[in-house]
């Protein structure tokens, strides 16, 4: 499957096997629709194991600090894959902005968060 990488984040998509194995899905290109023709264009395949979840996201989700400044990251959201991934999708990305809020010093969030997931069969 070919994916295509966000322009606003670095953050390549995840795949999580059912068995909690985590790929990160390095092909593809700058968000879709920015530009009129694509720099780059990279198309990748890869095998998804029955019962796989794919996650998107911007770095809105990864990039929320605590009072002793440290980022939530990318170690947070696997943390809370690893955890909550059989939830329903609208639940689980409640629960990817519950941890964000909990672990966040500040009353607000900077950046805007994006998610998108897709749960395979």
């Amino acid at each position: 499957a070919g994916i295509a990488r966000h322009a606003a984040s670095l953050h390549d998509p995840l795949l999580i096997a059912d068995n909690g194995t985590v790929q990160f899905l390095k092909h593809g290109t700058v968000m879709l629709g920015i530009m009129e023709e694509l720099p780059l264009l990279r198309v990748g395949e890869v095998e998804i194991p029955p019962h796989s979840l794919l996650l998107m996201y911007t770095d809105g989700l990864t990039e929320v600090f605590d009072a002793d400044n440290n980022e939530f990251g990318e170690e947070g959201v696997l943390d809370v894959l690893h955890r909550s991934r059989y939830l329903p999708l609208p639940k689980l990305h409640k629960e990817l902005l519950r941890r964000i809020n909990e672990f966040s010093a500040h009353d607000s969030q900077f950046a805007d968060i994006t998610i998108l997931s897709c749960r395979f069969k």
